[in-house]
């Protein structure tokens, strides 16, 4: 969805009583612009850690002197500066610490290995959320890492609301609203500071009833291609 509709949203909605800036009652100026899609970038992060709306893959190489692999573009082969880097990307699609949370690992065949077992010999760890632990690299081997992505950090630059993207599903758009609306009630007077306790609240329970009725389609990736693709098998 565009801007304007979010904005056309809040309007005759969660912004009808909300004087932002110097606008008049209801009205969203201009110049609230880029106060807006600042509050819209922090949804959209609570967002995408709750909901798997983004997932993206990275190939980490194996070294045998190695356990320990931070998923970090000081470690990228287009842009590490470390003495080892081990994340496999390319200028065509560069890793941009976009990671959230990993969701699976899998090893050359395609095989998904088991993520915290200590009973399992092929288990990888995980020993911060970006560091996974290989306890029996090989120099041959690397694994791919599924991952849960942020979203895209959106310009507060002078935002053109007939082209800016909001990057989430339509069943989000009431969700995105309310936290929107929290965001921009909280530092007014006390009145409006329980409408922003209010739609914090909505936003919760719209969060919780989207996620047990699975409203959203996650960006499952389960075919594991890159190795393939890359030339690693």
């Amino acid at each position: 969805m565009l801007l304007k509709e979010v904005l056309e949203h809040l309007s005759f909605s969660e912004f009808s009583q909300v004087k932002l800036g110097g606008s008049t009652l209801g009205s969203i100026e201009s110049a609230d612009y880029p106060q807006i899609v600042s509050f819209i970038n922090l949804a959209l992060t609570d967002l995408y850690k709750r909901f798997l709306l983004s997932e993206k893959e990275v190939i980490i190489q194996q070294f045998e002197n190695i356990t320990d692999y931070r998923i970090h573009s000081d470690y990228t082969i287009t842009k590490g500066t470390a003495p080892f880097m081990w994340v496999m990307d390319s200028p065509q699609n560069p890793f941009k610490d976009d990671l959230i949370k990993v969701e699976k690992v899998y090893d050359e065949l395609g095989v998904e290995l088991p993520i915290d077992e200590l009973e399992s010999p092929s288990s990888v760890f995980f020993t911060a959320y970006d560091t996974i632990q290989i306890p029996y690299p090989d120099n041959d081997n690397a694994v791919a890492v599924h991952y849960r992505a942020a979203p895209v950090v959106l310009s507060t630059t002078t935002p053109d609301p007939d082209t800016m993207e909001i990057l989430i599903p339509s069943v989000l758009l009431s969700a995105l609203l309310a936290f929107i609306a929290a965001r921009a009630h909280k530092p007014l007077a006390s009145e409006t500071n329980r409408r922003s306790s209010d739609y914090l609240g909505q936003y919760l329970a719209l969060c919780a009833e989207i996620d047990l009725y699975g409203s959203v389609n996650t960006a499952r990736t389960d075919n594991n291609n890159k190795f393939n693709n890359n030339g690693w098998t």
